[in-house]
C-alpha cells in the first residue's frame, strides 16, 4: 500500500518474511532476560496478513510456541489494513480460532485513515468497509480498535461527522495516532497542534453529549494519568520496554525508529527519551502528560500536548468526582493543592507489561 504517512514506508524498501524459528528464539532469550510478569506481542507490517497462506501459518507457528512460555502471562495481536479481497475468510477463521484476545473477545487492530493515503479511492475504501463488517458479522462477539492517524485531513473534517461514521461502522475502540517528524517525509499531512487540539476538543464535548459505547483511549488515558498512572508512550519508557524485531531479524525499540538497531541509537534515544523539554516543569497540565511522546517535535513554541482537551478533560473529572463523592460511592484525598481522586476506570495496569513488535 505504501501509505504517505508510514514510517515502514520511509525506512523499509525491501519487503521480506521474518524468519519465524529466529523470531521465536529471540524471544524466548529476551522473556528469560527480562522480568516482566506480562507480555504483549504484536503483528504489525506492512500487512500481517498479506498472503494469508504464508503468513497465517507463521503466526500460528510464533504463537503456539510462545503462549505461556515460562508460565508467563502473553497476550497476542495484530494491526491489519483489511485491504485483503478473497483472503478475508482466512483472516476471520484466525480470529474464530481464538489467537489474539482481549478480555475473552477476539480482538483485531484495524487501521484507517481519513483521506486517500492509505486508500487510493472509494474501491480500496468499499473493500476495506466490507472486511470491516465481514470481521463484525462473522467472528462472534469481536472486539475491534481503529486505530486513526492525525493528518491535515482528519482535522479537516467534522468531528461530529467523523465519529457518527465511527457508531455506524460499530467498532468498538478507537486509538489516535500523531505523526511524528522523523519518520513522515510528506510533511504537509502533519496539522499543526493548534488544529490537533480544536479539533479533539470538539471531538470530546459531541462524545460527551451522546450516548456512544466507543471508547477512546486517548481521553481515557488523560483520566489515568490524573491518577498518576501514565500510558503508553506517556510513561516515557518505550525505548526500554518496547522491541521491534524487524524482517531482517534486526532489533530495536519503539517501532517508530526501530529502523536504528545499533546500541550507540539506541542508547542515545534512551538519553532523549529520558529529557524533557524545560517548559514541561514549569506547567500546569504536566501532570497528565509527563513531558508527553519524546520522538513528537515541538512547533516553535508550542509543545505536542492538546491542552486545551488536557484542561476540559481534567475540569469533568473533578466534577464527575465530586458528584460521586456526594453520592457517597468513592472515598478520595488532597495531595497539596492539587486534587487527585481514587477513581475506579479500569484494573487495568501496564506498569510490569514489555511490548514486542514483529
Amino acid at each position: 500500500m505504501r501509505c504517505a504517512h508510514c514510517y515502514a514506508k520511509v525506512n523499509y524498501s525491501d519487503p521480506q518474511w521474518i524468519n519465524p524459528y529466529k523470531c521465536i528464539d529471540y524471544i524466548k532469550d529476551y522473556i528469560k532476560k527480562t522480568d516482566a510478569s506480562e507480555y504483549n506481542i504484536s503483528f504489525t507490517g506492512g500487512e500481517p496478513f498479506y498472503c494469508t497462506n504464508i503468513s497465517i501459518p507463521l503466526i500460528k507457528k510464533i504463537v503456539c510456541s510462545l503462549n505461556g512460555y515460562l508460565d508467563k502471562t502473553i497476550y497476542f495481536d495484530a494491526t491489519t489494513n483489511l485491504m485483503m479481497d478473497s483472503s478475508i475468510g482466512d483472516v476471520i477463521s484466525l480470529l474464530k480460532s481464538k489467537v489474539f484476545m482481549f478480555n475473552d473477545r477476539p480482538f483485531i487492530k484495524v487501521s484507517y485513515d481519513v483521506g486517500y493515503m492509505r486508500f487510493k479511492d472509494n474501491i480500496e475504501l468499499n473493500i476495506w468497509e466490507s472486511n470491516l463488517q465481514k470481521l463484525l458479522a462473522n467472528v462472534p462477539n469481536i472486539y475491534i480498535k481503529l486505530n486513526v492517524c492525525m493528518t491535515t485531513f482528519l482535522v479537516s473534517e467534522s468531528p461530529k461527522t467523523f465519529l457518527n461514521r465511527m457508531i455506524k461502522y460499530g467498532v468498538h475502540e478507537l486509538h489516535f495516532e500523531r505523526l511524528t517528524e522523523n519518520t513522515t517525509k510528506t510533511t504537509s499531512l502533519i496539522p499543526s497542534y493548534a488544529d490537533v487540539d480544536k479539533w479533539l476538543v470538539l471531538l470530546y464535548k459531541y462524545y460527551r453529549s451522546i450516548d456512544s459505547k466507543i471508547k477512546i483511549d486517548t481521553f481515557e488515558n488523560y483520566r489515568y494519568a490524573l491518577q498518576g498512572q501514565f500510558i503508553g508512550c506517556a510513561k516515557r519508557e518505550c525505548m526500554w520496554n518496547v522491541i521491534t524485531i524487524n524482517p531482517d531479524m534486526t532489533v530495536g525499540g519503539c517501532p517508530n525508529v526501530a529502523f536504528l538497531t545499533d546500541e550507540e541509537n539506541i542508547e542515545a534515544l534512551r538519553e532523549e527519551e529520558k529529557t524533557k523539554h524545560e517548559m514541561c516543569y514549569a506547567c500546569d497540565l504536566y501532570q497528565m502528560c509527563n513531558g508527553d511522546c519524546f520522538q513528537l517535535s515541538w512547533q516553535g513554541l508550542r509543545c505536542p500536548a492538546p491542552k486545551k482537551l488536557m484542561s476540559i478533560i481534567r475540569n469533568d473529572f473533578l466534577l464527575d468526582h465530586d458528584r460521586i463523592i456526594k453520592n457517597n460511592m468513592y472515598c478520595y484525598d488532597y495531595l497539596t493543592d492539587q486534587r487527585k481522586m481514587s477513581y475506579l476506570i479500569n484494573d487495568f495496569d501496564d506498569t510490569n507489561l514489555d511490548y514486542i513488535y514483529i
